[in-house]
Formats: structure tokens, sequence, C-alpha cells
């Protein structure tokens, strides 16, 4: 048996004896010698570790088992431990293997999983072992690709750049897939950098060197800025289709954004060759582009399934290609469900009222009366008080305080979304359509890989009080209001993650020299004690 298992066997319990003996009939090199003695070294101490964090009930007593609290900080503090000696393994295998720098990039690839978490309590100590992990790859294999690819994506904004920028002209001897993550790490870099230039080159340079790099959609926006529409088509067209649904999801909402009519149904079409399930939202989204609205709409009605958990912007697609399909029935239904999920009504009846409009007979169904109540009272109001003026009304933003201390995705968030309000402000003009708007702040949010389809503002004028907008105009795609000089809105750019959202917002007159913001107060998460 070569002396790395040797070392381990004698080392680390908890691995079955058979194993030693099969690897002892083995005829190995030395490189495969010490690749498995440093695999089997990390695996032991997992196992030691997993054994370790098992529920011990012994060690508590019954009020203390009764005390939640107790028990959380038992399963942490066995986390903890579990985390220690995993550590301990990598810098063992470190030591005995300083030249390996794929272990040593590994090693900062696992403390960073505790670093980055928002729900250890020991998160500060993962991150000063990341910082000493960094430096010490940094010291030791700084001029090899993988260690300066791993510093660099660990880098963000201006750091990255400053960092990053040496590297190209290092890398022409480096491997395509090493260029490819170059590329691709520069564009988030300038991205963040709001250098929209820049960040659409390295994206598509990111790409010429992996068809497959998550830099596609950005490398298609910028070709679609710089007018070479037909160019990202045949990106979107020649890269792989990705073995996640959702990843293939986002490609085929931007096509069916920046791409010619058909771009969209065609990537569709490619994803269901592949065997992929496409959800029935993009799927419609997509032949809604093509202008197959028949064929949208029996999509939508015909996959009734995914209504159980519908979005806010999944229920306003449904609604949009009814009315173009000239489907009564199913903007009803559409409008009932939103009701009934909802619990509101107010920010329905400019639909409604184009329900009644198109179809009285079904505007009048028992699941509306809700709708029917609002504008009753909605028309009163305006017959009772002809001679009211009513100012606009509403708060002037939206306050951004988080309790505690905010994780680093938190303030990455925060800054992307005050990056997009600021994009937004700075289009305000008479003369834009509210559906430019949107386009503004949906181009900033997806540089950083984020997705909001649903609208971003809605005006607050002489509408306010009783409901939340005037009813006349949404800062969402497909609305083509133009703006006037006078109007009033409330730009809310809000982004929902999976446990928490953050808003950051104005409320905003438009004037002949742009938007003159209500208030004056900074577009910064705060943290409060």
């Amino acid at each position: 048996m070569c002396q790395s298992v040797h070392a381990v066997r004698s080392r680390v319990r908890g691995l079955p004896l058979r194993l030693f003996e099969g690897l002892r009939r083995l005829r190995m090199t030395p490189a495969l010698c010490r690749g498995i003695g440093v695999m089997l070294l990390l695996v032991g101490s997992l196992a030691s570790a997993q054994n370790d964090v098992g529920p011990e009930p012994a060690g508590l007593s019954l009020d203390e088992l009764k005390a939640p609290e107790r028990s959380v900080e038992v399963v942490r503090n066995a986390e903890q431990s579990g985390y220690a000696r995993v550590l301990a393994a990598y810098e063992q295998a470190r030591r005995e293997h300083a030249d390996d720098v794929m272990l040593a990039v590994a090693q900062c690839g696992f403390i960073q999983r505790f670093a980055w978490s928002e729900e250890s309590t020991w998160a500060d100590v993962a991150s000063t072992d990341l910082e000493a992990c960094k430096a010490t790859l940094e010291r030791q294999h700084a001029s090899r690709p993988e260690a300066q690819l791993y510093l660099l994506e660990s880098r963000y904004g201006k750091a990255a750049v400053a960092y990053g920028e040496p590297l190209l002209a290092r890398a022409s001897t480096w491997a395509p897939e090493q260029r490819a993550r170059l590329h691709a790490a520069l564009s988030r870099a300038y991205a963040a950098n709001k250098d929209e230039p820049r960040s659409g080159e390295q994206a598509l340079l990111a790409v010429k060197f992996d068809p497959a790099s998550d830099r596609l959609v950005p490398a298609m926006r910028y070709l679609v800025k710089v007018k070479r529409a037909d160019e990202a088509a045949k990106l979107l067209g020649a890269a792989p289709v990705p073995k996640l649904a959702w990843q293939e999801s986002t490609r085929i909402k931007a096509a069916a954004e920046l791409l010619p009519a058909n771009a969209a149904r065609d990537e569709l079409e490619r994803a269901r060759a592949a065997g992929l399930k496409i959800d029935a939202h993009t799927a419609a989204r997509a032949l809604r582009r093509a202008g197959d609205v028949a064929g949208a709409q029996a999509l939508l009605a015909a996959d009734s399934a995914f209504r159980a958990n519908e979005t806010g912007e999944m229920r306003q697609l449904r609604l949009d290609v009814a009315f173009d399909a000239g489907a009564t029935k199913a903007v009803a239904d559409a409008l009932g469900d939103w009701v009934r999920k909802s619990g509101t009504s107010e920010s329905l009846g400019y639909a409604y009222a184009r329900l009644l409009r198109m179809d009285p007979l079904e505007a009048l169904r028992m699941d509306l009366m809700p709708l029917v109540g609002w504008l009753l009272a909605f028309t009163a109001m305006l017959v009772l008080s002809p001679a009211v003026l009513l100012f606009p009304a509403h708060y002037r933003g939206t306050v951004r305080v988080r309790l505690g201390k905010p994780s680093e995705r938190m303030q990455h968030v925060a800054a992307v979304i005050a990056e997009g309000l600021e994009a937004v402000l700075a289009a305000v003009k008479p003369g834009v359509a509210c559906e430019e708007l949107a386009a503004v702040w949906k181009r900033v949010i997806q540089r950083h890989g984020i997705e909001k389809d649903s609208r971003i503002g809605y005006p607050v004028g002489i509408g306010y009080p009783p409901t939340w907008g005037e009813l006349t105009a949404s800062l969402r795609a497909g609305d083509r209001t133009v703006l006037e000089e006078g109007m009033t809105f409330h730009c809310i750019p809000a982004i929902w993650l999976d446990r928490y959202g953050l808003v950051i917002s104005e409320s905003f007159a438009v004037t002949a020299r742009g938007a003159e913001c209500l208030a004056d107060y900074p577009r910064v998460l705060q943290a409060k004690a």
C-alpha cells in the first residue's frame, strides 16, 4: 500500500477496513496514490464530523429541551465543530501537498460556503478563515491560473476590474474554459461599475470561448444594443441547450424581449426537442411574441396546475394574453383568481372596467362582485365630491432598514436596486413611454443576473386616495402611456428573493428637466441594531 493511503488509515477512523484491503491490491502511480490519500482523508474527516453532529439528548435537561433556543445552539455548535474538523483535514492535506493548487482553491471554496451563510451565527469566524485562506493562496500560487481565477471571482466591482484587467495579457496561453471564466468575471465586474459597453464586450468573449457560458444573455443584450440583433440570434442558436429548465427559461424570456418575433418560439422548440419541460408561463410569452396569441391562450388554459403557485407576474401575463385573444371568460377567470388570492380590488379597477366594456355579462359574475363594489364606491366618491381637489398623497419613499447586520448578498441586491432606480429616474422626461422606463430597469438588473418582470411603478395623483394608483398607467412592459409634464409616479422596484425582499423606492414628478424626486433620502440599505 502506498504511504499516503497508509497514513490516512493510521489517522482517520470510521472508514471500513475492507476499503483499505481493496486498495492494497491496486497498482497505483505516485500521483494516483497521493490523490486517493487526500480524498480518503477528507471523506474520513467528514464521516467523523457527521457522527459528531447527530442529535445528543443526553446532555440536555428536560427544561433545556423545552427551550428551542438551547436546542438550536447545540446543533449550531455541532456544525461548527464539524466545520473545524474538515478544515483541519484540509490544512493537513495542504501541508502534505503544498504544490496542489486545486486543493488550495477547494479549501477556500469550502470555507466560503460558511463565511457567506446568512443563517450561521459563527459566519464571522469563517470569514476570518476565508481571508487567511485567500492570502495564503495568493502568496503560494499567485501565478497559477486557477488561483488567479478564484481570487478574481471573489472580488467585486472596481476591485475585480483592477485585479482582472492585467490577467488579460497573460491569458493567451490559458485553456479555453479558463479564458471563458476570466472574461465572464470581468463582464460581471464591469456591469457592477455601470460600464455597459465593456461588460457586453467581455460577455461576448466569454461566450466565444464557452458557448454555454452564463453570460450568454448579457452578450445578447450587448449585441442588440449595438444594432447586431441578427448576430445575437445566431449566438443564441449556436449555444448548447442547458440541462436545467430554469436556465433555458431565462434565455427564452430574453429572446422574447430582445430578438425578432420568432426567435423566442424557435428557442422554445429547441428546448422541447432537448427534453426540457418549459413552464406554461414562459412558453406562452414566447408564443405571444411570435404573434400566436391563440396558441398562448390555449397553452395557459390547458395547464392550470401552475396557478396554485402563480405569481403576480404570471397572472398579469395570463390577463394580457386573454385580453389579446378576446377571451373574456379567461379574463374574468384571471381577475377572479387575482381577487381571491390577493384580497384586493383597487389595482384591478382598470382591467375590470375594460372587461365591463367587452362583455358585461362576464363582468357581473359572482366572484367579481368585489370589483363591482369597488367600482360603485369609486364612482360614488367622484359624484359626491365634484369640487374637492385631491392633492397627491403618498409615501415619499420606502424605508430601507434591516434589523441586524445585512449579508453581502443583501448589500449587493440593494446596490443593484439603487442602480436600477437611478437609471430609471435618469430616463424620465416628457415624451418617454412607461414601457421604456421598465425596459431601462430590466436591462440594469439582468446584467446582475436578476429577473423581475412585474411592474415597477404606478401613478400617484388625483386618484389617490382611495386607490394605490390612478389606474391610467403602469411602469411595466407593454404600457405605451406617454409621460407628460406634471404627472407623478411612485417607482417601487422591489426584488423578492426566497426568504426576504428588498425595496428602495422614490416618488417623483415629471418635469421639463426630467424627474423631480419628492424626497431627499439616501438610496442605501441601512442596518439597525
